[in-house]
């Protein structure tokens, strides 16, 4: 797959039609077919690696807030705690996703 194929099939912001293309649960799905999500065993935090021809960054995931929610270091993240107060982005989704996945795995159901 090119990487401009790569990026299109993920999710992208259509300048023509002014609005992003493709849904943030499909890129979390991208995220998990690439098997992006790992855990840092050094820092102790989980990382959504780059989706190979679709992005570069490599975001750290931390559960450091007093509700035990995950935090994400993306501008996305960022943004959005800094408006609203509450951060999310397709990357703690595609973690929840991740855990949602090894628990069916340990319970026999995948």
């Amino acid at each position: 797959m090119s990487n401009k194929a790569a990026f299109k099939s993920v999710q992208y912001y259509s300048h023509h039609a002014q609005e992003l293309k493709q849904t943030q649960q499909h890129k979390i799905k991208k995220f998990l077919e690439f098997e992006c999500i790992v855990y840092d065993n050094i820092n102790m935090v989980y990382l959504c690696l780059p989706i190979p021809g679709y992005n570069s960054r490599t975001y750290t995931l931390h559960n450091k807030t007093v509700d035990k929610s995950f935090c994400c270091n993306c501008q996305g993240f960022l943004a959005q705690l800094k408006k609203t107060g509450r951060g999310s982005c397709s990357h703690v989704g595609a973690l929840h996703e991740y855990f949602a996945l090894n628990n069916k795995r340990k319970q026999g159901g995948l």
